[in-house]
């Protein structure tokens, strides 16, 4: 049994994008079982031990080209850009969009695992912390791998028609409400007419109930939004 799903989608040749499976790989006890690659911050969270063993996993069996680039997720706005020969990610302020703050460059070849929870974004005492805070990520360094962790909210991969840039999303309804996935576009150098995305599993419309809360954020932002 393979542990992914892959896109589908019109992507060029060299770029790869798949979504892991709670199966088929892992060692990760109830109720985190088994493949679980996040979580890595809730008081009441996997192993840690556990976690880094699936990862590891995960580039084995998908034969990544690379250690996948892990966010610390917080459901903001920030899209840091991942390039060689750079060693730490860079974070700048795009030229429009108040709501925006961020950068990135893409590849070919993205990783978009899902975790069963996030948890808290506090990390307890002891827990390894060495995922920079983002909810996006870009590059366009050949083998760069990109990763985005999700429970129900929407992973969304980008990749230029051309294969010279991707980007990985992380879209909850707050990050939806406050312009992620505009940032993300904003962020790449790819004009978004040349740019092909592909959603990944979510929660939808049948089995998510929200309230007014959700309602009146993204019609504060965006009165259309009422009649969406």
């Amino acid at each position: 049994m393979s542990p992914a799903v892959a896109a589908n989608w019109p992507a060029p040749r060299g770029v790869r994008a798949f979504t892991t499976l709670r199966h088929g790989a892992g060692t990760s006890l109830p109720p985190f079982d088994r493949f679980n690659l996040g979580n890595r911050y809730a008081a009441d969270g996997d192993d840690w031990d556990t976690v880094e063993a699936n990862r590891r996993e995960l580039v084995e069996r998908m034969a990544l080209p690379s250690t996948p680039h892990w966010l610390r997720q917080v459901h903001g706005t920030d899209v840091l850009r991942f390039d060689a020969p750079a060693s730490a990610p860079s974070l700048a302020i795009a030229p429009q969009g108040d709501f925006l703050r961020g950068a990135a460059e893409g590849w070919g070849g993205v990783a978009s695992p899902s975790a069963q929870s996030q948890g808290s974004h506090v990390p307890p005492k002891g827990a390894p912390v060495t995922e920079p805070v983002a909810d996006a990520a870009i590059t366009s360094t050949p083998g760069v791998v990109l990763a985005i962790l999700t429970a129900d909210c929407l992973p969304v991969v980008f990749t230029a028609k051309d294969g010279s840039e991707i980007a990985a999303a992380h879209a909850g309804w707050p990050g939806l409400s406050k312009g992620m996935l505009e940032a993300t576009l904003a962020a790449m150098r790819t004009p978004a007419s040349e740019v092909v995305a592909w959603i990944g599993p979510a929660a939808g419309p049948q089995r998510y109930e929200v309230g007014a809360d959700v309602f009146d954020a993204f019609v504060s932002s965006d009165a259309g939004a009422a009649s969406a």
